[in-house]
């Protein structure tokens, strides 16, 4: 189960079924449904929302992955108080 939650695809595929859901459902109460049924607002909605989406997930999983060489500076080497 762990390779499930943990894997970049699934990840990435969930946030784009949610950000879909979320410009559909809400994209009506905002813009209304003249704007959101002529593809003038829904369009570049999707759009943004799956460019925010590979971004989001690019950082996250560079996030979490281990660093394969030590840090530029000496100051990240260690916690500071």
């Amino acid at each position: 189960m762990g390779g499930c939650v943990f894997n970049p695809v699934f990840y990435l595929s969930l946030n784009l079924v949610l950000v879909s859901i979320i410009v559909a459902g809400l994209g009506n109460f905002v813009f209304g449904d003249r704007l959101m049924d002529d593809g003038s607002i829904f369009v570049p909605m999707i759009l943004v929302g799956m460019v925010c989406t590979v971004v989001q997930t690019i950082l996250i999983y560079r996030y979490f992955t281990p660093p394969q060489k030590p840090p530029r500076f000496e100051f990240l080497c260690g916690p500071r108080c």
